[in-house]
């Protein structure tokens, strides 16, 4: 087992002192996204707080849709251009997103609307077309508001970036349902439209005001189009990824399951606390990699990867034990009827913890540009995914949502997690060698 000289060695302070300051984000921005799942069920109950989750899973899928693959592209192109201080092209490159992505919004908005005008029988239930359609005009916000917040995560301007994730809209939403008076998923699918467009421009001029008094040529900008090649292998594995995230809501808001939705997104979004350390750690650590590889200091990323994943293990096994041995009190503080999301929740903590032990595999080949192969790993991921989802929910409801969405988690991380020692010659946490 490697030892690390934390005091000596500056790449691994410097991620654990970012990791710090990212998880103080997370943790406040996973605390107001629980607390309004959790007063949106109690406000509006299980039915509607159902269907209005549905129509949230539609709208984070289609914003991926939207974005083109821009996602992970963003952030391993401006981290390299910061690592070269090339603040120009990190502008151009930006804006090059923000402007295709907002064509593709559009594009699918209107022929989503179109698609519910001609075959309303698509929205399964006609309850739940106004919600979508409401909606729906959030796309172009939810995904400016993402693409922004990757520019300054590349930036490593973290806590700008961590309060775009959730933070902020998760707050707004929060005060809206304590000060008004919210009966039903369609009257709070406006106020979601609201906190959406507050979180789009915040970002804008948090952007706005990191790259000031920088010229800005829209010839230049358009010349970036090549980056519509590269984006393309992105875009396979950032939507797959959404999609093995919400497709089984999806699933189970087309079966009619609304009440089912709304316990399966409570036991997700607990569930996640075990990869808590992850999802936050991650975001110091793929930019940082991204300038190691840019520089050539591959012996250097190795470390810092190898670092990453023990730290994570070590941090994340309290969080692991105490959701299992908690679960039942967890659920049923949210509601007597939730329980029956225990296995659920269970078992999904335990697919989110495969992302611990098998390291920052994902940003790892992200970040070495390998994205032709994340994108056949996505792919492989969806085909299970979908082929799951649509035989056990219908088998056995919930809990086939459960095994669906937890084995196509950790069939995709350990996919990634193999391909790390094919192409970097070892295994994060079970690395013998210190580079």
């Amino acid at each position: 087992m490697q030892k690390f000289d934390l005091k000596k060695d500056k790449l691994i302070s410097k991620l654990i002192s970012g990791s710090f300051v990212s998880i103080s984000y997370k943790v406040f921005s996973g605390l107001a996204m629980y607390v309004l799942s959790i007063l949106v069920v109690r406000e509006i109950g299980s039915e509607q707080s159902g269907i209005f989750f549905y129509g949230f899973s539609f709208v984070i899928i289609l914003s991926a849709l939207s974005r083109f693959g821009f996602d992970h592209l963003l952030l391993r192109e401006i981290s390299k251009s910061k690592a070269v201080s090339d603040f120009e092209t990190i502008k151009h490159i930006s804006f090059f997103s923000v402007f295709f992505s907002l064509i593709f919004c559009l594009i699918i908005t209107l022929l989503i609307f179109l698609i519910f005008n001609i075959f309303p029988e698509l929205a399964k239930l006609t309850q739940t077309t106004s919600t979508l359609k409401v909606m729906l005009l959030s796309l172009s916000f939810v995904t400016l508001t993402h693409i922004f917040r990757l520019c300054l995560q590349g930036l490593s301007k973290i806590s700008f970036s961590l309060m775009l994730e959730n933070t902020l809209y998760g707050s707004t939403m929060i005060l809206f349902l304590i000060i008004f008076n919210i009966v039903d998923a369609l009257m709070l699918s406006y106020y979601y439209l609201i906190a959406n467009i507050i979180c789009a421009i915040s970002g804008m001029i948090l952007w706005i005001k990191c790259l000031d008094n920088i010229s800005m040529d829209f010839q230049k900008i358009l010349k970036k189009s090549k980056l519509l090649k590269d984006s393309f292998f992105y875009w396979i594995s950032v939507n797959s990824n959404t999609l093995i995230q919400w497709f089984s809501i999806i699933t189970l808001g087309f079966y009619g399951f609304f009440k089912e939705a709304s316990y399966f997104l409570i036991a997700q979004q607990t569930s996640m606390l075990a990869s808590f350390i992850y999802l936050a750690s991650d975001k110091i650590f793929a930019p940082q990699v991204s300038e190691l590889f840019k520089l050539n200091k591959e012996s250097e990323a190795k470390r810092l990867i190898i670092f990453s994943a023990r730290m994570m293990a070590f941090l994340s096994t309290p969080i692991l034990i105490f959701v299992v041995v908690f679960s039942s009190n967890i659920l049923s503080f949210i509601g007597n009827d939730y329980e029956v999301a225990r296995f659920c929740l269970i078992f999904l903590t335990f697919a989110q913890f495969s992302r611990v032990i098998f390291g920052n595999s994902y940003s790892t080949l992200a970040m070495k540009g390998l994205e032709r192969l994340v994108s056949k790993i996505s792919i492989i991921s969806v085909i299970f995914c979908v082929t799951m989802n649509i035989t056990l929910i219908n088998l056995v409801g919930l809990d086939g949502a459960a095994l669906a969405s937890g084995l196509t988690i950790i069939l995709f991380n350990f996919l990634c997690f193999i391909n790390v020692k094919r192409h970097l010659g070892f295994y994060p946490f079970f690395a013998t060698k210190y580079y």
